[in-house]
């Protein structure tokens, strides 16, 4: 399975039932070349996705709604089932 994550992307908690919506994609590390330009294509980065979470499992506790998911941990849990990924439609 091809897995293509964008902004405005929702997965499922399928445990929990609570909603997340992907709203940034980012970079743990900023490699520098020689320039000391950064290169975000280099094969050492690790990137990593914000989710905004919503419904009953962080009802009434005081964290943050904003949680990080490396990208490679969110493709195995969408894989293994644990998430659902509902992927946002496009603009026709």
């Amino acid at each position: 399975m091809d897995i293509k994550l964008k902004i405005g992307d929702i997965v499922i908690d399928v445990i929990t039932n609570d909603v997340g919506l992907l709203v940034r994609r980012y970079c743990l590390f900023e490699p520098l070349n020689e320039y000391g330009i950064l290169t975000y294509e280099d094969e050492l980065n690790i990137w990593a996705w914000e989710i905004f979470w919503v419904g009953p499992a962080g009802a009434g506790f005081e964290l943050s709604r904003y949680q990080p998911y490396t990208e490679s941990g969110l493709f195995n849990l969408i894989n293994t089932g644990t998430f659902i990924l509902k992927e946002r439609k496009e603009d026709e």
